[in-house]
């Protein structure tokens, strides 16, 4: 996996063959991107935008907090949500369910800001799938 610039590491696992025209306006790219992302004890993502949704999948490791606000940190109308994503816990009949406030997908709409840390001692690992695809222009970084 190759470092990645908000943090974390990340490995491209798929670009669509098709294109598409977004409707805002933004020029023709790739209908949809997915990486691997892992972050360590340590690490995590820095706050950031992509204009286009993304779709977080827990896929391994402990538990993270996925932050999501409509306006960026430092400014009056920054104020995150927090969604919890992580592995299932025991239920009452010993099957595998989420517990309360854990999730296995958060959808982030495009364009709102976001942070992701870990909430405990071991790694997490993501499926995070941009739809349209991933473009560095639709990227902003804090």
């Amino acid at each position: 996996m190759a470092p990645h610039p908000e943090g974390g590491r990340f490995r491209q696992i798929w670009t669509s063959e098709q294109r598409v025209a977004p409707l805002d306006g933004r020029s023709a790219r790739t209908a949809g991107t997915a990486i691997q992302y892992l972050l360590d004890p340590g690490e995590e993502a820095r706050w950031h935008r992509v204009d286009s949704d993304e779709l977080w999948v827990w896929q391994d490791g402990g538990p993270a907090r996925l932050l999501t606000a409509s306006a960026p940190p430092g400014t009056p109308g920054h104020r995150p949500d927090a969604h919890q994503l992580g592995p299932p816990g025991p239920s009452g009949n010993g099957s595998r369910t989420p517990n309360a406030g854990e999730g296995m997908h958060c959808l982030v709409p495009a364009g709102t800001w976001q942070s992701t840390h870990l909430l405990s001692r071991t790694y997490a690992l993501f499926l995070c799938v941009v739809a349209p695809g991933f473009d560095t222009r639709d990227y902003t970084l804090l």
